[in-house]
C-alpha cells in the first residue's frame, strides 16, 4: 500500500513535532538530573570540579541554562569529574548542527513569538533525518554513563 504523503503531511508533521519536543525534554531532564547529582556530590565533598568555569556551569541557575550548557554539563563536565575525556567534541563535530535546528524548531513550537512561529515547517531540516542525531545522542549518553559507572 502506497502512502499519499500530501494527504498525510499534517500527520507526519505532528509526529515529527512530538518527537522533537519529547527528545528535548529528555535532553534537558538528563542535564538537570546530572547537574543536581553533581551539586550534591560537590557539597558532600565526594568530587571536586577541575576549573572555575566548570564550577560556574554546575552552579548556574537551571532556568538560565542554554542548550549548549546542557550539552557541556552532560558530555564535558560530568565525564571529566570521573577522569574521562571530553565527549562533547564528538557530538559537536557530528550532530550539533542538526540538534541546533531541531532545538530551533522545538523553540518555535513551545515558545512562539508570533503566529508564523506556530506554523513551523520542517524545511529547516533541509532533508536531514531527525532520528540520526537523536539516536547518536542517546548512544553517546549510554556509553558515557556506562563508562563513568565503572569508575564508581
Amino acid at each position: 500500500m502506497l502512502v499519499d504523503i500530501d494527504s498525510n503531511f499534517h500527520k507526519i508533521n505532528a509526529l515529527t513535532y512530538c518527537s522533537i519536543v519529547m527528545f528535548f525534554s529528555y535532553v534537558e531532564n538528563t542535564a538537570i538530573s546530572i547537574k543536581r547529582i553533581l551539586i550534591k556530590a560537590l557539597d558532600s565533598g565526594i568530587i571536586t570540579v577541575n576549573s572555575k568555569k566548570q564550577h560556574q556551569l554546575v552552579f548556574k541557575d537551571e532556568g538560565k541554562l542554554s542548550f549548549e550548557d546542557t550539552m557541556k554539563l552532560t558530555f564535558s563536565v560530568y565525564p571529566s569529574l570521573f577522569g574521562e575525556s571530553n565527549h562533547y567534541g564528538d557530538i559537536k563535530n557530528n550532530d550539533l548542527k542538526t540538534l541546533h535546528i531541531l532545538r530551533d524548531i522545538r523553540n518555535s513550537i513551545i515558545h512562539p513569538k508570533g503566529i508564523e512561529d506556530s506554523l513551523v515547517t520542517l524545511k529547516q531540516l533541509e532533508g536531514r533525518d531527525i532520528n540520526l542525531p537523536m539516536i547518536s545522542y542517546i548512544k553517546a549518553l549510554q556509553n558515557l554513563m556506562n563508562t563513568c559507572a565503572k569508575k564508581i
